[in-house]
C-alpha cells in the first residue's frame, strides 16, 4: 500500500494526531492449545534462539458445526523459549503478542512477549513435527 506523503505529513502533524503520539496499541491476545512440539531455532548471525509454534482453537459456528482455527506464533523472549523447551505435554496457553514486521516474507507476524500455561493434559504428549 502506497501512502500519499503529503497527506501523511498533514495527518501526522495535525492537532488530532499529536496528542495520541506514542499511545498506539499494536497488540494481540491469543489463547489456544499447543498440540505440536514447538520448534526452537538458534540463529546463525546472532546466536540467539527463538521459538515458533502453532496454537489450535476449537470453535463452533452458529449452526453447531465444529471447526478448527490455527495461528502461528513466534517468540524471542528467553524465559518463554525455556518454558517450551521443558514442555512435554499438550497444553493450553494464554499469551500477549505484539505484531512485528518480517523483512524476508514482507508481512507481519505475532510475537509473544508474555505468556502463561494455565494447564496441560498429562495424558497427551506433544506431537513431534
Amino acid at each position: 500500500m502506497k501512502l500519499n506523503k503529503e497527506i501523511v505529513e498533514k495527518v501526522r502533524t495535525s492537532i488530532y494526531a499529536l496528542p495520541i503520539e506514542n499511545q498506539y496499541k499494536n497488540l494481540a491476545y491469543f489463547s489456544g492449545w499447543v498440540i505440536n512440539k514447538p520448534t526452537i531455532v538458534k540463529h546463525d548471525k546472532t546466536g540467539k534462539e527463538s521459538v515458533s509454534l502453532v496454537i489450535v482453537q476449537f470453535m463452533r459456528n452458529p449452526n453447531g458445526y465444529a471447526h478448527v482455527k490455527t495461528f502461528n506464533l513466534v517468540s524471542y523472549i528467553p524465559s518463554i523459549i525455556e518454558q517450551f523447551k521443558k514442555q512435554k505435554k499438550v497444553c493450553y496457553i494464554i499469551c500477549d503478542c505484539q505484531f512485528q514486521w518480517n523483512t524476508k516474507l514482507k508481512q507481519t507476524y505475532p510475537s509473544i512477549y508474555d505468556m502463561k500455561i494455565p494447564f496441560e493434559i498429562r495424558e497427551l504428549d506433544l506431537e513431534e513435527n
